[in-house]
């Protein structure tokens, strides 16, 4: 079997990152609106940003990994959040890996905060682009993954607080 990690090329944990409490997040749209990155605003003034790469691992074939990076301020084309006091530290972190012939991708992160409410990051099933499922409605995102989220193996990065 032949894994595509998630793509993080910074010289810190990625799981370290993604483990400091976040104040609000905005979400980058191309022009038909289609989620093509997702910023986490630390409030430690970091910026990380989730967006998807796509490999061809087969003919005809493609699968989307997330890639993390840092970038500087807030994006200037989509939409924006501020985060609620439950919502600055996620409590488990956990990643969504699909699997697809001989190939591994870690496609999908899970940020889970107090009382269960989840936020999914996820390749969409257009390329280049995420689906997002955010805990309250947002009529402005339509949540399209690549794959059912059935078919994926979730796979726990930081356990749950007690």
């Amino acid at each position: 079997m032949k894994t595509l990690g998630f793509i993080w090329e910074e010289p810190s944990s990625l799981l370290e990152r993604l483990s400091q409490p976040v104040a609000y997040l905005s979400i980058e749209q191309d022009v038909a609106n289609r989620p093509l990155a997702v910023h986490l605003h630390h409030h430690s003034g970091i910026v990380t940003e989730i967006s998807s790469q796509m490999h061809d691992i087969a003919p005809r074939t493609e699968v989307g990994v997330l890639k993390f990076s840092t970038v500087g301020g807030k994006s200037t084309n989509g939409l924006t959040f501020e985060l609620e006091g439950m919502f600055f530290t996620a409590t488990s972190i956990e990643k969504l890996v699909i699997t697809e012939g001989e190939f591994e991708a870690e496609s999908g992160l899970v940020l889970t905060y107090p009382r269960q409410t989840e936020i999914v990051i996820v390749a969409s099933t257009a390329p280049y682009v995420l689906a997002i499922k955010l805990p309250w409605e947002t009529p402005a995102l339509t949540f399209s993954p690549e794959y059912p989220l059935k078919d994926y193996h979730r796979i726990l990065m930081r356990r749950p607080k007690n």
